[in-house]
């Protein structure tokens, strides 16, 4: 591993910032590291901040919590919509001390009609 390498993580990891996951359109960033798609969080109660970059003009974002399984879309629960990026695109959750197995459906709405999703997976 090189110098820069170790060091650009030692930074991010004193920030409190993780990198989620990086595409040529949107970057996506967490208060909790993750390990491909999976994000751990406490037992007890905290919060998850959420944030999606962009260069893309976006009409709106929304944070869904689905539960694990399949078919289950119909059981999901909005955590949130976004629709002022003026500081960024942004969620701020607040979890309980409950049984947390679940994923985090981020919908993307861009402003020409067009629509992305990334799944973060979030346990405790």
């Amino acid at each position: 591993m090189s110098k820069m390498f170790l060091i650009v993580l030692f930074t991010l990891n004193i920030m409190g910032t993780f990198l989620v996951n990086r595409t040529s359109d949107y970057e996506i960033k967490t208060n909790y590291n993750m390990d491909h798609n999976w994000i751990k969080l406490p037992t007890k109660t905290g919060s998850l901040n959420v944030q999606l970059i962009t260069k893309n003009e976006i009409e709106k974002v929304s944070f869904w919590l689905v539960p694990m399984g399949t078919s289950t879309w119909k059981f999901k629960t909005l955590l949130g919509i976004d629709d002022n990026g003026t500081d960024g695109w942004r969620l701020e959750w607040q979890f309980s001390n409950t049984t947390i197995y679940d994923h985090i459906v981020i919908e993307i709405s861009r402003i020409n009609g067009e629509t992305d999703s990334y799944i973060l997976n979030v346990s405790n």
